[in-house]
């Protein structure tokens, strides 16, 4: 998969209220992530300092001419290695009934992970976070990613995929806005970033990552 397909109104009204209703009581257990690009992150190469040295030994001219940094965030981990962490999967879960009849993507046995993510209002020149893909380990899949609101936080996709090493350098090929209750689909193994939000003041996401 090489194109990156665009979603509007994906899910019915009444369900995309309860996700976000859920998603931003004050009760919903989100958890604290120091980089909000690497943790929770297992499929990124052997460690979180090894990727990321390598990253910036490799590209820190790139990174520091481009403006990207490393942001906080907070994730909740729906489902991940073949079972539920979360009290909320079954909230979540019919989701990918919607993705296999809308999408013709099938979603059962070859989830890998979901999970969803919220990332803050920042301030200064809007940038984006580092380039990553999530799985290395994974042959091939998509990844979905689900916009539970509308904000300014753009997702930023590469031109260059993973193919085993980390690339020289990166370049842009498009930016998507969120739209609420509109997704993303893209190949895994493409590069992307996400951003925070400087309008807005939050950014939350659900991503489904799903072997293809």
């Amino acid at each position: 998969m090489s194109t990156i397909s665009k979603h509007s109104s994906f899910l019915p009204h009444s369900f995309h209220y309860e996700l976000l209703r859920t998603l931003r009581s004050w009760n919903f257990p989100w958890y604290y992530m120091k980089d909000a690009t690497y943790a929770d992150n297992p499929g990124n190469p052997d460690s979180l300092e090894e990727y990321k040295n390598s990253w910036n030994t490799r590209s820190s001219a790139l990174l520091e001419a481009s403006g990207a940094r490393s942001t906080f965030g907070m994730a909740h981990t729906f489902f991940r290695d073949g079972q539920s962490p979360s009290s909320y999967w079954n909230l979540v879960r019919p989701m990918m009934y919607l993705i296999e009849d809308t999408l013709g993507i099938k979603c059962m046995d070859k989830i890998i992970r979901c999970k969803a993510s919220l990332l803050f209002s920042t301030t200064g020149e809007p940038t984006f976070n580092t380039p990553h893909v999530d799985h290395v380990d994974e042959p091939n899949y998509i990844n979905i990613l689900y916009y539970l609101n509308e904000s300014d936080g753009d997702t930023v996709f590469f031109n260059e995929y993973f193919n085993g090493d980390l690339p020289e350098r990166v370049t842009i090929k498009e930016r998507s806005s969120p739209v609420e209750n509109g997704l993303v689909v893209f190949d895994g193994h493409q590069y992307h970033a996400s951003s925070n939000p400087i309008n807005f003041r939050d950014r939350i996401t659900i991503n489904w990552s799903i072997k293809n």
